[in-house]
């Protein structure tokens, strides 16, 4: 009872902080420096550097989820409350880079659902998931919105699918349909959008809760199983590869990089560790890299 008071109070301490960040116009960042690491991760207690050799560093304090590379800058997606608070503290931070050095941050988009999930560049626009509103924002790269998109509109009844990644595949937008939490029957599904941001085709998955959508150098498309632990890809690979909750991925070509996740309910998954698993393309694991917190995206520095 105890742990569990002091990891309440810890999370509404840092969602006051957050709060406050967002109230003063400030990123809460600790550590400029790149160097010598190979992925950024984001969580909900902050940004981390990773190096395969086992070093952590945190870069900034904050409930992150997620996050794009774009030319010499990092995207983020930032939520300044409780991720599930309808307080719209949500804001998208753009870090400025010199090489592997963060030399500026920029707050260029605000006043977001705190529920947000991952983010893409499409045609230099940044397209923003809206998880809870079942959208996508679409802003310029200086963060002027030009579109809210409905692929699936929640009125009159419509369904929840928590839609949680977008990515652009041979000239066509497609996102993933999570379609339920740890008891769902409902496996998650691709949806394929057309050029008026409507469903042309939708996909099932073989796994539940999934995330992640990235295409190989051969065309392959792969997502986290995540319910499963497991990596999928649409060349039929399933493969379980962590007794936790896969979620985050990075496909090179000689190697795979996907976060691991502790997994519990929304209301103590800032409190969740972690690690970065790092598979060759058989997906071997070649290391494993414990983090002090449960990844909600990952990308190559």
């Amino acid at each position: 009872m105890e742990d569990g008071v002091r990891a309440a109070s810890q999370f509404q301490v840092s969602a006051a902080l957050s709060r406050l960040a967002y109230d003063e116009g400030r990123v809460r960042l600790v550590d400029p420096d790149l160097a010598g690491h190979d992925c950024l991760v984001a969580s909900r207690q902050g940004l981390f550097t990773v190096a395969r050799t086992g070093e952590v560093k945190r870069i900034a304090y904050g409930f992150f989820f997620g996050i794009r590379r774009c030319g010499e800058a990092f995207y983020v997606f930032e939520a300044c409350d409780r991720p599930a608070a309808r307080t719209d503290r949500g804001r998208i931070i753009k870090l400025e880079l010199d090489s592997k050095r963060i030399i500026g941050t920029r707050i260029i988009a605000s006043g977001l659902d705190n529920h947000c999930h991952q983010l893409a560049i499409i045609n230099d626009h940044i397209c923003l998931v809206d998880t809870a509103s079942q959208a996508i924002l679409r802003f310029t790269l200086d963060g002027t919105l030009i579109g809210r998109q409905i692929p699936i509109p929640l009125a009159d009844g419509g369904q929840y699918h928590h839609i949680n990644s977008i990515a652009h595949l041979g000239g066509r937008v497609v996102i993933l349909l999570h379609n339920g939490g740890k008891d769902a029957a409902v496996p998650s599904e691709l949806a394929w959008l057309d050029g008026d941001w409507q469903i042309q085709r939708r996909e099932e998955l073989a796994g539940h809760g999934c995330h992640d959508i990235v295409e190989d150098e051969a065309g392959v498309i792969w997502q986290c199983g995540s319910l499963e632990g497991a990596i999928i890809n649409s060349a039929g690979l399933r493969r379980k590869v962590t007794e936790r909750m896969t979620r985050g991925l990075i496909i090179t070509p000689d190697a795979v990089i996907v976060g691991a996740s502790d997994f519990g309910a929304r209301d103590v998954r800032h409190q969740m560790a972690g690690s970065l698993l790092y598979l060759d393309r058989q997906l071997t694991i070649q290391t494993e890299v414990q983090l002090p917190a449960a990844p909600t995206d990952i990308v190559l520095l």
